[in-house]
């Protein structure tokens, strides 16, 4: 089975996101490394419980180096509005982190939450096979080479 993955550019934020609800474990595995809390490079540990619906992880790409956020759609049938706003705010809260930011509070929210809207629409185009009304970009077109 070949994967397909979407990719997202956040124009304004160091990491694109990647998103894909048709994929093959193993060929994940050969695409990206995962990271651990220190930053470093491990295997992309994508063995999961067959009970969780969907997964984010903070993804190296093997031959490129480059780093994503890579959310996973293990059961699309049973992910709504709930599950995607959950992936798209742990992306948030690692985006803001990496860039500096505090934790939002009701006084200073708004960045916080206009890219929490952003990334949940990203995911939620996926879910619903519209990922071109986001601006997303099969991989396999963009680079040929996956």
């Amino acid at each position: 089975m070949k994967s397909k993955i979407y990719e997202f550019d956040p124009v304004l934020y160091p990491f694109p996101i990647h998103v894909t609800k048709d994929f093959d474990k193993e060929e994940l595995k050969s695409i990206y490394n995962g990271t651990n809390s220190e930053g470093d490079e491990v295997p992309l540990d994508i063995d999961i419980p067959s009970t969780t619906t969907a997964r984010t992880f903070q993804a190296v790409e093997k031959e490129s180096g480059n780093h994503y956020y890579l959310v996973c759609l293990l059961k699309p049938e049973d992910i709504g509005a709930g599950i995607v706003a959950h992936e798209a705010d742990h992306i948030t809260n690692a985006y803001l982190q990496d860039l500096g930011f505090s934790l939002p509070t009701p006084w200073n929210d708004e960045p916080h939450a206009y890219f929490l809207q952003w990334v949940t629409d990203c995911i939620w185009s996926v879910l619903i096979n519209e990922p071109e009304e986001m601006k997303g970009v099969l991989l396999d077109q963009k680079s040929g080479e996956q």
